[in-house]
């Protein structure tokens, strides 16, 4: 079982599973095997993890600055988050997705991060409440998201 108590290197952790041949083996079978449903309990715990490291919370400050300055001069041709945010939501993804032994870039952990953006800015209450799972249920959740565990 993963313990995410401590999440500081979390980085370099990542990095060096990348050099492993479990993370080649597990990225192939990605690509060769099907996607099994996440539970729900997995995409809630990874948005209130999401929700408490520092780095996270930093990635989604630059993107509501980018946000903001996107409405400010009406650019409509940016869509991709800035650097330093992309890369660590797609990184923290992955570190996440390696502690609980699941393939990488799951559909249902970009509806997660979007959960947690939304938590984060107000808009539902909480990872674990009412309107989170009813998100996730309305964002095509049943494709990719087990909601009985």
């Amino acid at each position: 079982m993963a313990n995410f108590d401590d999440m500081t290197g979390w980085r370099k952790e990542l990095e060096a599973w990348r050099l492993t041949d479990d993370y080649k083996n597990n990225v192939e079978s990605h690509h060769a095997g099907s996607d099994d449903l996440v539970p729900v309990s997995y995409l809630i715990e990874f948005v209130e993890l999401f929700l408490r490291n520092a780095e996270c919370i930093e990635a989604f400050k630059e993107i509501d600055a980018w946000k903001a300055e996107k409405l400010r001069t009406n650019d409509e041709n940016t869509n991709d988050y800035p650097g330093f945010a992309a890369t660590t939501l797609a990184e923290f993804q992955s570190w996440y997705l390696y502690k609980k032994s699941l393939r990488p870039n799951r559909p249902s952990f970009r509806r997660a991060v979007r959960l947690a953006e939304l938590v984060r800015n107000g808009e539902i209450p909480a990872a674990q409440s009412s309107g989170a799972i009813l998100y996730l249920k309305q964002n095509h959740g049943d494709r990719f998201i087990d909601f009985g565990r």
